[in-house]
């Protein structure tokens, strides 16, 4: 995961520690995807990309709850 985050995993750790380590592999494939469709010139408006986004901070909110 830090490889494709374009980090270290020492870097990577805290975050891990912090946010869970699905949440932060999904926000980097996610980020990445992004970038990949913005090379090819596939752009998503600012609406659809702040409901994904929201929708993505849920899932983790609901998943932080349950772990707790």
């Amino acid at each position: 995961m830090a490889a494709a985050a374009g980090s270290t995993p020492q870097r990577m750790l805290k975050f891990v520690l912090r946010d869970g380590f699905d949440y932060c592999e999904e926000l980097v494939r996610r980020v990445n995807e992004g970038i990949a469709s913005g090379r090819r010139g596939v752009i998503v408006s600012d609406g659809e990309a702040r409901a994904e986004l929201r929708a993505m901070i849920a899932r983790h909110a609901r998943r932080s709850r349950k772990a707790a």
